[in-house]
């Protein structure tokens, strides 16, 4: 089996490839210093020379001979006066055009040993190249001097001239017309290397001995290592550039948190699946979220919850190894937040099966994290489907049908998605199609309910309810067909048409909103607030509709769904919709999903207690009153307002106000009402009071 996670292959050929670039650019500059590239030919050991003459002009006797140690030239000078000249010419070849090809060398090494006292002995070192554009065979003067002079000394009787020094002579040129296209110095084919003695301006005997000539070379010179030193530097920026690319590539598709691939990853991962598969596959989708991993973090810290989901996925890879196969492919995905996701190519029910049950095992020992003993359920979907690149989305969406229905029937189990599950799929399928087609036919209405001063019993606020008109929807609890709007990407549709209806109406009524200065409440969630993109839309709502910022409030749901792979310490998004007018009420506070410490984080107005919270403290002996109370005093003192909601009898009425709660909301006062009962009733707002309730607790 193939299990794909964080791979670090490509990330160490780039290193290797980095490391063997800088180990041949060492080599390279190490082997030239020692003279790993150097060669050489000696001439006068090889017989290149095939024979040695005398020069001479004037009054001068010279002579010239071949001795074991090397080429002799003796001179006697009678006199000065008629300019005499004094060396040997070495012939290369004995046949015209046929000299030595110079062009592989870059040296020419002349060991000169001088035998005289004469002061600033001079040499003239010439290289006679035959051409047959300047040269004839019977003129030997019509080879092109190629020269150079130096000084011989006692020092050292070896002389190394790079060839790069030699020039043509300017005599030569000008006795033989050359013009600038053979100007050039040559050394394809030199036929004699010629040496004069300079300065001879006095009489006497000048005697030298050229000991060596040596030809030298090199297969790699100064200008190729550096030629080779910067291909190897480009080499490796761009392996540097190739490494950065691909980590940043890599860090598009990993999960920094956990190291597995993310849902981008796992894309990529499916499609290259197809692209390189010989034959149809099937592909098996295990889905899998963590129960109550919100309730987790909360409860120990974000620390924590981190630590849960690294020992969580070093579990379900542990799980995974024991059921290896060379036959599957597999990838272990975190999608977002506490949901993960398994595929594996080839597999049949029956390895699935085992698989599932092998991870629920897996994760029954809890884990100790700080000092905390944390247990780990999860609930598990199941489905596999024929691959192709376009149903890869309907597999993943199976299987998280499959863990819904897990999670419905008790979590910590798995389903594989069957009939059953394939029923209830389809019927969130249908109401997802109601949605959508109400959407489009306009099938919603607005409902309002108000929400009453609890002193004063006048309407605060109002808070604003969708109504399905249909047959199909109206039936159905509100909250249901919202749950299925959101898990088919229908929830921004939705919460368009009731924020356009609403701002409508507050259009269409805005003096009497401005007389009695009440907001209408809307119920977004914060997993939608999160986007940044929620507060420009809402912003570009409110300029279309031409109505005041603070005539709305937001209420936000922070139940356990709602507050689901949210993070509630970055609260900035919160202020920065505060900041633009609009207020906030927290709805369901006081549940174990939002923790009551980070009341004092959110920029609201009010607080919105849960209902859960209040039906337990209405024993007059119970503890949560106290909780209630410690919770409204909590809030009053951070200058919040608090409601209570689905206020139904006298009895909780007079409690909540004995224990300072701000504003009621429920049936006592008035049920849901339509546009028009609503504009009539704020109007006369002593028909929605009930005469019933004193102003003074009855508590």
């Amino acid at each position: 089996m193939k299990l794909f996670g964080h791979s670090k292959v490509t990330h160490s050929k780039h290193i290797l490839a980095i490391l063997l670039l800088i180990l041949c650019a060492l080599s390279a500059v190490f082997l030239y210093l020692v003279g790993a590239f150097d060669y050489e030919t000696d001439a006068l050991a090889s017989n290149k020379i095939v024979d040695a003459t005398h020069l001479r002009q004037g009054s001068s006797v010279s002579h010239v001979q071949q001795t074991d140690k090397g080429i002799e030239t003796i001179c006697i000078i009678n006199s000065v006066s008629s300019q005499p000249i004094c060396g040997a010419t070495l012939w290369t070849s004995e046949t015209t055009g046929e000299g030595w090809n110079l062009n592989e060398y870059t040296d020419i090494e002349i060991g000169i040993t001088k035998h005289t006292e004469h002061a600033k002995q001079k040499v003239k070192l010439s290289l006679k190249n035959y051409n047959e554009i300047y040269s004839t065979p019977d003129d030997v003067i019509s080879q092109k001097y190629n020269s150079v002079e130096m000084y011989l000394n006692k020092a050292s009787n070896i002389y190394t001239v790079p060839l790069s020094y030699f020039q043509v002579e300017s005599w030569w040129m000008s006795r033989y017309n050359v013009e600038f296209d053979t100007a050039q110095v040559e050394y394809d084919n030199v036929q004699a290397i010629e040496i004069l003695l300079k300065n001879v301006n006095e009489t006497g005997i000048y005697r030298i001995t050229i000991d060596s000539v040596k030809l030298k070379g090199q297969l790699l010179g100064v200008t190729h290592i550096l030629t080779i030193l910067l291909v190897i530097l480009i080499l490796i920026i761009f392996l540097l550039i190739d490494r950065q690319r691909a980590n940043q590539r890599k860090m598009a598709l990993i999960d920094p948190l956990t190291k597995l691939h993310n849902r981008r990853g796992l894309y990529e991962w499916v499609s290259a699946l197809g692209i390189h598969a010989k034959q149809s596959r099937v592909l098996t989708v295990l889905y899998m979220d963590i129960d109550d991993f919100k309730h987790t973090n909360d409860t120990y810290g974000h620390l924590v919850g981190d630590l849960l989901l690294k020992g969580f996925c070093e579990r379900v890879s542990s799980a995974i190894s024991q059921h290896e196969q060379a036959d599957k492919a597999l990838i272990f995905t975190r999608l977002s937040g506490d949901e993960f996701i398994i595929i594996v190519a080839d597999a049949d029910a029956e390895y699935a099966r085992v698989l599932g049950e092998s991870i629920l095992n897996a994760l029954v020992e809890p884990l100790i994290l700080n000092d905390n003993k944390i247990n780990i359920n999860v609930s598990m979907g199941i489905a596999s489907l024929q691959h192709s690149s376009s149903n890869i989305k309907e597999l993943m969406r199976k299987a998280d049908a499959a863990m819904y229905f897990a999670k419905k029937q008790g979590k910590n189990q798995f389903k594989i998605y069957d009939s059953e599950v394939e029923r209830e799929h389809f019927n969130r399928q249908k109401i997802a199609d109601d949605i959508a087609k109400a959407i489009d036919e306009d099938a919603f209405e607005l409902a309002f309910v108000p929400i009453f001063n609890t002193h004063s019993k006048q309407v605060h606020s109002v808070e604003v309810l969708l109504k399905a008109k249909s047959d199909a929807l109206s039936t159905l609890d509100p909250s249901l067909y919202l749950s299925v709007a959101k898990e088919f990407a229908l929830l921004e549709a939705l919460d368009t048409w009731l924020f356009e209806s609403t701002l409508k109406v507050l259009n269409e009524h805005s003096e009497l909103i401005t007389k009695l200065d009440i907001a209408f409440c809307i119920n977004v969630s914060l997993s939608e607030l999160i986007n940044g993109k929620y507060l420009k839309k809402l912003q570009g709502l409110i300029e279309k509709h031409d109505i005041a910022p603070h005539w709305l409030m937001l209420e936000i749901s922070a139940g356990p769904d709602e507050t689901k792979a949210t993070d509630l310490t970055d609260v900035g998004f919160l202020h920065d919709i505060n900041n633009a007018k609009i207020a906030l009420t927290l709805d369901r506070f006081g549940e174990e999903s939002l923790p009551i410490e980070q009341l004092s984080s959110f920029p609201i107005r009010n607080v919105k207690l849960s209902r859960k919270l209040l039906d337990a403290c209405k024993d007059k002996d119970s503890r949560q009153r106290i909780v209630v109370q410690s919770i409204i005093k909590l809030a009053k003192n951070l200058d919040i307002s608090v409601i209570a909601e689905s206020v139904d009898s006298l009895e909780q009425f007079y409690l909540l106000e004995s224990l300072g709660c701000d504003m009621i909301q429920g049936n006592l006062f008035c049920e849901a009402l339509s546009l028009e009962e609503l504009a009539k009733g704020l109007r006369n707002q002593k028909a929605m009071s009930p005469s019933s309730i004193s102003t003074t607790s009855q508590e």
